[in-house]
């Protein structure tokens, strides 16, 4: 008996050990589990290295696909990437010189700029940004001699001329560009809609008139009086009276 109930013992004791080894909350998950788990780890590791970031590319670039670049515009491309902010900056003053529309009055400016862009690289990177223009700086300085004009003149000197060339550049005014050029979109839209809806009652208001445009009535013909039968006592060379008096 006494070895039975020993046995027995035993028995609930290798049981007990057997449950604690296959029970998750004890340890280890189970084999099955674990190997799922690795499969799932395997699974979402494999698609993080497939995700390509879309960059820049709108919607219906993605959906329609790009087209190649050609070699000319990779060699562009490459030839741009290798340019100095130095180099952008002095190419892009040298651009909008030959442009610009008073050349006694953008020379000086714009030469200036030119010496400072070599000077300091800090202001080349200012005017290399895209939005950066020198109209918009020719702009700039003239609102700013405005405010201290009398009546409509308004004497400014070259020193002072410069630093607001070089305020202009240094300015950030990116967003302030980007909400001026959002609004300018919106008004042309609305404009060209509006443009589209007049077109379109006009179009309808022509229709309608010649819809109820009454038809003018056919004219009659004249009627032409039936000819005077002569009679056969009249003689030639002879009127009869009663003949044109209608009798």
């Amino acid at each position: 008996m006494d070895t039975g109930e020993e046995n027995g013992d035993s028995g609930k004791g290798d049981s007990v050990v057997e449950q604690t080894e296959e029970d998750p909350e004890a340890g280890e998950a189970p084999p099955t589990e674990r190997a799922e788990a690795e499969e799932e780890d395997i699974t979402d590791n494999g698609a993080d290295d497939d995700v390509i970031p879309m960059g820049t590319a709108s919607l219906e670039e993605i959906v329609t696909g790009l087209p190649a670049p050609t070699a000319e515009e990779i060699a562009a491309a490459k030839e741009e990437n290798a340019k100095t902010v130095r180099q952008r900056a002095v190419e892009k003053l040298e651009k909008e010189r030959e442009s610009a529309k008073d050349s006694t009055f953008a020379d000086p400016i714009i030469e200036y700029l030119l010496k400072r862009c070599n000077e300091d690289e800090g202001m080349a990177e200012d005017v290399a940004q895209e939005h950066k223009t020198w109209q918009k700086c020719f702009d700039y300085i003239y609102s700013q001699a405005r405010k201290q004009a009398k009546g409509n003149c308004a004497a400014v000197r070259d020193d002072v001329v410069y630093e607001w060339a070089e305020d202009y550049y240094h300015k950030d005014d990116k967003a302030e560009e980007e909400k001026k050029a959002k609004k300018a979109a919106e008004a042309k839209a609305k404009k060209s809609k509006s443009a589209e809806e007049r077109k379109a009652v006009r179009a309808k208001n022509t229709t309608d008139k010649a819809e109820k445009a009454p038809v003018p009535p056919k004219a009659e013909a004249p009627k032409v009086p039936p000819k005077h039968k002569r009679n056969g006592k009249e003689m030639d060379g002879q009127l009869d009276m009663f003949a044109t008096m209608g009798m």
